[in-house]
């Protein structure tokens, strides 16, 4: 294992710091996403949107700022 790194340092460091900072960025979407409107998603599906076209025109502009945070 010790060789690998040696080999390869920087695959490690990359790996390592995706490990460390991967759960804490998972929290800022997730929380991104608890935040969302109920009401707006009902209101989606009741005049037929999609699933697909609720998480792109709905959701996804909705966390864009929290992973914005989360990457910056």
């Amino acid at each position: 294992m010790s060789a690998w790194l040696s080999t390869f340092p920087m695959p490690a460091i990359v790996t390592i710091l995706a490990w460390e900072w991967a759960p804490f960025m998972m929290l800022i979407v997730l929380a991104g996403l608890q935040s969302e409107s109920l009401e707006v998603l009902e209101a989606a599906k009741v005049d037929g949107a999609s699933t697909v076209q609720t998480f792109t025109r709905l959701t996804f502009p909705h966390i864009r700022p929290y992973v914005r945070l989360a990457c910056c």
